[in-house]
């Protein structure tokens, strides 16, 4: 009769510590795959409030405050929760949000420029909108720049 052989301790203890790690592999690739899905919900957030921000700013009339050359702010420096709407913790106007996870701020700079050397002045406006978030998971600011303009009459 030949000798049966089971299975040992040590062969167990090995199977077991290949199957941890193993483990441990595929929870850090899920941990990573969920703060990657974070920031990039944030970034398509931050996108859809600058091009949104700009299309609205292109179709004033080129005599509106809110595209005169320099930077601006959201009117009342009001900084957006993540559908848009204006963040005031505690009533504070400021809309100050300090670190926050998942609130934005918008800004514009617009830029006259002369892109027609055969003409006197300026001719085109360009418009730069930037949103910038507090991303809680890195623990670091990021930011979503859109860029355009429109001609002048």
């Amino acid at each position: 009769m030949a000798r049966e052989r089971g299975v040992t301790l040590i062969e167990v203890m090995l199977a077991l510590m290949v199957l941890s790690i193993g483990a441990l592999a595929l929870v850090r690739l899920t941990v990573s795959g969920a703060q990657g899905t974070g920031v990039s919900t944030h970034m398509t957030h931050a996108t859809i409030l600058a091009r949104s921000k700009l299309d609205e700013l292109v179709r004033l009339p080129s005599t509106d405050a809110a595209i005169s050359e320099g930077d601006h702010t959201e009117p009342g420096d009001k900084n957006l929760g993540p559908t848009g709407t204006p963040y005031k913790p505690n009533g504070d106007p400021t809309g100050n949000f300090g670190d926050q996870d998942g609130w934005y701020a918008r800004t514009w700079t617009v830029v006259d420029q002369d892109l027609n050397s055969t003409t006197v002045g300026n001719d085109y406006r360009s418009i730069v909108v930037t949103v910038t978030w507090y991303d809680g998971t890195a623990k670091r600011w990021r930011q979503v720049a859109v860029a355009g303009g429109r001609s002048l009459p």
